[in-house]
């Protein structure tokens, strides 16, 4: 059943559980205690989507050891199989919350320690920020957890170039035109809604992504000869 392949991965994956407790630790640390925060509840958006997607990934890595061939040895039927990892992605991301909030509340007892709670619109950050990057699942089934490094290195690399290139394009916003302006005027828009607003976008947006996700995953395994 898929409470087995659930089971499983929480197991062989306790490591990287316990890793993204420290984690939480260290993003409260880094970013709650330390510094300037880019936004008041920013620690737990990131500790919440960044154990998740650990602890997601690094099941990825059973593959290795005839995952497949023991998924479909359980009581299990494909698309629970395929389902699983996105309960996986959902449990992971929830557990990545709960040790930020925790954390949190527990650092903001002590004197002189001022940190943000965690809030509804922060949920809606985590849960549309962990719905859009469940886009990977499909890559896992289709080419292994070999391929999901190459992927991952490749986005974080496209990600640090666009990062740069938006921060150029906006120094230019008030003197360019055309696409440039474009760009300004998208930006613009995304700002000019409420905070509830944006956030809905962001999880109707992800919906559609986990679905799309889900559906071609599902499609890819039950085509899968192992």
């Amino acid at each position: 059943m898929m409470e087995a392949l659930l089971i499983r991965d929480l197991i062989t994956q306790r490591f990287n559980i316990l890793l993204g407790a420290f984690y939480s630790l260290i993003f409260i640390g880094a970013f709650g205690l330390v510094g300037d925060m880019p936004e008041g509840g920013f620690v737990y958006i990131v500790s919440g989507i960044a154990v998740g997607y650990m602890i997601l990934l690094g099941s990825f890595g059973a593959d290795k050891n005839e995952t497949p061939r023991f998924m479909l040895s359980l009581p299990a039927t494909r698309w629970q199989a395929v389902t699983e990892k996105f309960v996986l992605l959902f449990v992971a991301t929830a557990f990545g919350t709960l040790c930020a909030a925790g954390l949190g509340a527990l650092a903001g007892a002590f004197p002189g320690v001022e940190l943000m709670g965690i809030d509804p619109m922060h949920i809606l950050r985590i849960v549309g920020g962990m719905l859009v990057l469940s886009f990977v699942i499909p890559f896992y089934f289709k080419f292994g957890h070999q391929m999901i490094r190459y992927l991952m290195f490749t986005l974080l690399g496209v990600g640090v170039v666009a990062q740069i290139v938006a921060m150029v394009l906006l120094s230019f916003l008030r003197e360019r035109q055309g696409p440039v302006r474009l760009f300004g005027l998208i930006m613009d828009f995304v700002k000019s809604g409420g905070s509830l607003e944006r956030n809905l976008w962001l999880v109707g947006i992800g919906a559609a992504v986990c679905l799309v996700s889900y559906l071609v995953s599902l499609r890819i395994y039950l085509r899968r000869d192992i």
